[in-house]
């Protein structure tokens, strides 16, 4: 032992008059109910191998000895041999069992040395207490007892039948082991010979766990990544066991407190009480830590670090108190319980203790938890982390009241952010602007008190403000146009009625549109009104009114909406949705009313009968036909007018509009219908040219001009285009023809310029197609579309003329802008 003295196996060994290795093996054979087996083994490997094989007949000795192998074992040879041995000599006179053996290819000598030594072992083992087991052992039982006994011959396979051994010696299976096809990865062998290489000679199967217990006396143990194990409620930590160098046991998890108590109890206090992740409703533990969290949201509305004490410091108060040998939860809580009850505070900390130094009152003032806006109460939440989408100031909105409050009160964010933010803003403008608010740290000061904030739009209060102060007019497209930190920005988190995420972003808009399609008003009883109308009987429609909605007081907006063959009133929560259903249920209140009126413009509707056999390839006439009427009737109503809800919103509203469209229907009808002549002979002439023109060559220009017919034409696209561009489709098909014409003359100019528009039109191709990013930006990418129709006018056919101008540059910044937004709203889009 490590104090140089004989133990109790080694006094039995030294009793023993035989080779200790041999002594091993039949001391743990004899505790392990394996002696009988381990004993015909043991006295095998004492004694000259009994196995003969001629040269000339070494195929058949092969044959012959392959009768008694163990498929895992050469050690199980001996007792397989053995058994029948045995079992031949009882039933056999010597001059047959000689035979017998001549027939076998083994040497009778040699086995009746073997059976002398047997039974020599045999009565030495019953000397020393040894009991002959009458049951048969298992495989592990007789391998265990003897590797007991051969513990520097273990091996490990790094390749196919190349071991590393005891102390890193390198062996190979001998090639008359049974193993040598199957080479396991971990073998026990009787000896090591070497001849040109060092051979493991006579090897069995085992495995590296049997031998943590067997050579606990002579293995190596190394430890490595102690750590907080919060489900123990200890430090546990890894282990390794190497045998001579071998690793038997590679990752072993073990209580590391076993092994130092000190540096278990640092682990613990560091992980379980400073990092907080002790399970516990300790008075001590609930009180630091609201006082801990208390002083970290300080940090994260001022921005700074350092308020708290620091870990190392948070430790250090917990190590005075807690008892050197408290390194589990077990034992802690048992401590802190008895504490608790001689004096409730006496692990608690003070707010002085934890303080690293004192916060800013007056920021705590200015950084408020939440933001006060009318009859509105918004929680804030702060947050000190650069780069992370929620970084500075988010705003909760529960879904309900995403459309009570104007966007722009949350450019003023919070006032102990607001001078941070000025000063952004003005180091931010073009030099030209900014060298007349110097130095920018002042002029935000003077502007902070001198404007009143959440009354207006930011920008146009600092504009108007410097204006007033400096004189210099900064263009409103030039305040848009800065850009600003992330943190800087408010984000907003929308809520559901459960206080769960729905969304955030810092792009509320981009969030309404998203999440206009909620179900938000079904809780209002009142949400229709009027239902079945056939007239105006809603008497004066108000502009606004209030409802209370779960609890809410919600501003709605009420309007008329089209319910097929009738109309109701229905209270809108989103203004901009209110205007569009007005906009219908006026138009179908209308249609209801003026029906003589409507079928007389159907039925003389000009040169139908043209645009439908033109379109024929493309539409359904009866479809088209409706799709015509309801345009020209909405255009009759409503020109150009927008909020048709403060045009239209009492029944002499309602007739005086019914007469002016009466008098000018007849005549937007003829508009329409001039226009969509033009565009379907256009049409059909394209389409006939598309089909005929096979030249592999003009393929690309034939591709693009495909394209760009399908998004000009389109079921709807009379209703869904605006007046203004429907009258400017017949010159973008006109274009399209003097595209061919010069596409036959020169097909090499025509691609020159497509590569121009390529990219242009593929970014537009990859918005359109994608329904939620349309959703989202749906009126920028429309604006972007006819942009590039215009830039298809400059590039292919300069003589029609361009209603607008377009540049690389402009397109250039639209499509940055847009995927700006998408990037800042990428849970969204």
């Amino acid at each position: 032992d490590h104090y140089h003295k004989l133990t109790r196996i080694g006094h039995q060994l030294a009793r023993m008059p035989v080779d200790p290795k041999i002594g091993r093996m039949l001391i743990e054979a004899s505790a392990r109910q394996a002696l009988k087996e381990v004993l015909v083994i043991a006295s095998a490997l004492s004694v000259q191998d009994p196995r003969e094989r001629p040269h000339e007949f070494s195929d058949a000795a092969d044959k012959k000895h392959e009768l008694f192998q163990d498929e895992s074992s050469d050690f199980l040879f001996y007792l397989n041999l053995w058994n029948v041995y045995r079992e031949q000599s009882r039933q056999l006179s010597n001059n047959r069992l000689r035979k017998w053996c001549r027939e076998h290819f083994l040497s009778y000598q040699r086995m009746r040395e073997w059976l002398d030594v047997h039974t020599q072992l045999t009565e030495i083992a019953r000397e020393g207490g040894g009991k002959i087991n009458q049951q048969a052992a298992s495989y592990q039982d007789i391998h265990c007892s003897l590797c007991a006994g051969l513990l520097g011959n273990i091996g490990f396979r790094k390749e196919k039948q190349e071991y590393i051994g005891a102390r890193d010696i390198g062996m190979t299976l001998f090639p008359g082991s049974v193993l040598t096809k199957k080479s396991p990865k971990w073998i026990v062998a009787a000896e090591l010979i070497e001849t040109q290489k060092l051979y493991a000679h006579t090897v069995a199967k085992i495995q590296p766990e049997w031998l943590e217990t067997l050579a606990s006396h002579i293995t190596k143990h190394h430890y490595s990544e102690p750590h907080w194990d919060e489900k123990t409620g200890h430090v546990s930590a890894y282990e390794k066991i190497t045998l001579y160098g071998l690793p038997i046991v590679v990752q072993k998890k073990i209580n590391y407190e076993n092994i130092s108590v000190i540096e278990s109890r640092e682990l613990f206090i560091r992980a379980a009480l400073v990092e907080q992740k002790l399970r516990s409703n300790a008075h001590f533990y609930r009180h630091n830590n609201e006082l801990i969290a208390a002083i970290k949201a300080e940090e994260e509305k001022q921005r700074v670090r350092g308020i708290l004490v620091s870990d190392s410091e948070l430790f250090a108060l917990y190590d005075e108190k807690i008892p050197p040998q408290i390194c589990n939860v077990k034992s802690f809580n048992k401590w802190i319980a008895r504490k608790e009850a001689e004096d409730k505070n006496f692990l608690c900390f003070t707010r002085a203790q934890l303080l690293s130094r004192q916060a800013d009152a007056l920021q705590q003032s200015a950084r408020p938890d939440y933001l006060e806006l009318d009859n509105l109460r918004l929680a804030l939440e702060y947050s000190f982390d650069i780069g992370a989408q929620h970084d500075g100031i988010s705003v909760l909105i529960p879904h309900l009241l995403i459309n009570q409050v104007a966007e722009y009160v949350f450019e003023w964010l919070v006032p102990g952010f607001l001078q941070e933010k000025i000063v952004a803003i003005i180091k931010a403008l073009p030099k030209k602007y900014r060298r007349s608010f110097v130095p920018a740290p002042e002029y935000a000061k003077a502007c902070i008190e001198a404007i009143q904030p959440y009354k207006e739009p930011l920008f146009e209060a600092l504009g108007r403000q410097l204006k007033q102060m400096t004189g210099v007019v900064v263009p409103a497209e030039i305040w848009h146009q800065v850009s600003l930190p992330e943190f800087l920005m408010m984000n907003f988190k929308i809520l559901d009625e459960k206080g769960k995420v729905l969304a955030s972003g810092r792009d509320l808009t981009k969030l309404k549109n998203t999440l206009k399609t909620a179900p938000v008003m079904s809780a209002a009883p009142d949400l229709v009104e009027n239902a079945g109308m056939l007239e105006w009987g809603a008497g004066e429609l108000a502009g606004q009114k209030v409802m209370d909605v779960r609890g809410f007081s919600l501003t709605v907006y009420p309007a008329l909406t089209d319910e097929g063959d009738s109309v109701a009133i229905k209270n809108f929560e989103d203004q901009a949705e209110a205007v569009q259903a007005h906009r219908q249920g006026v138009a179908r209140l209308y249609l209801i009313r003026e029906k003589s009126k409507i079928k007389y413009v159907e039925k003389n509707l000009q040169h139908f009968h043209d645009i439908c056999m033109n379109f024929a390839s493309k539409f359904n006439c009866e479809a088209l036909r409706k799709e015509l009427l309801q345009s020209i009737v909405s255009d009759a109503l409503f020109q150009e007018n927008d909020d048709i809800r403060k045009l239209i919103h009492n029944k002499e509203q309602f007739d005086q509009c019914c007469a002016d469209a009466n008098s000018r229907i007849t005549a937007v009808a003829n508009e329409f219908c001039n226009t969509l002549l033009e565009i379907s002979r256009y049409y059909k002439d394209i389409k006939q040219l598309l089909s005929s023109k096979t030249n592999l060559a003009w393929l690309a220009s034939l591709q693009d001009m495909q394209s760009q017919l399908d998004h000009l034409i389109y079921p709807g696209f009379i209703q869904h285009v605006d007046r203004h561009w429907l009258m400017q489709i017949p010159k973008y098909l006109k274009g399209m023809l003097i595209r061919f014409e010069k596409l036959e003359q020169s097909p090499q100019k025509d691609q020159q310029r497509l590569a121009q528009l390529a990219s242009y039109w593929e970014q537009y191709l990859e918005w359109a197609d994608n329904p939620r990013i349309m959703k989202l930006h749906n009126k920028e990418i429309s604006q972007y579309h006819w942009m590039l129709q215009e830039m298809r006018i400059s590039l292919f056919c300069q003589e029609l003329g361009t209603t607008m101008k377009v540049s690389q540059p402009r397109l250039n910044e639209i499509v940055s802008d847009i995927k700006k937004s998408l990037k800042q709203n990428k849970t969204l889009a």
